[in-house]
């Protein structure tokens, strides 16, 4: 299923849609569809990592929504300068005796 939806743009985007279609011999549906899929991927990874920050979600939650393994979320983490959350009631049931 699909929808359409009309919007107004800027003529210098209107104007780099169609080179980018000129370009990869796209019709300019396409390019602005893949450009939109870019777009909602990339601000939901970046809504992912503020919702972490601001302990709204889980480390695990973070990863399904940012849709990435826990190896780069990690690195991530570290770039980004956001610290690691992991309460004391998860440490006590991982590691039994601390």
């Amino acid at each position: 299923m699909s929808s359409t939806l009309t919007v107004c743009l800027p003529d210098e985007l209107a104007a780099a849609i169609e080179r980018i279609s000129e370009e990869g011999q796209l019709d300019k549906s396409v390019v602005v569809r893949r450009l939109l899929e870019r777009a909602v991927h990339e601000y939901r990874h970046e809504q992912a990592f503020v919702r972490y920050e601001r302990g709204e979600i889980s480390l695990g939650r973070l990863a399904e929504q940012a849709d990435l393994p826990l190896r780069r979320i990690f690195a991530e983490l570290r770039e980004r300068g956001i610290h690691f959350q992991y309460p004391k009631e998860s440490l006590r049931e991982d590691v039994p005796d601390t």
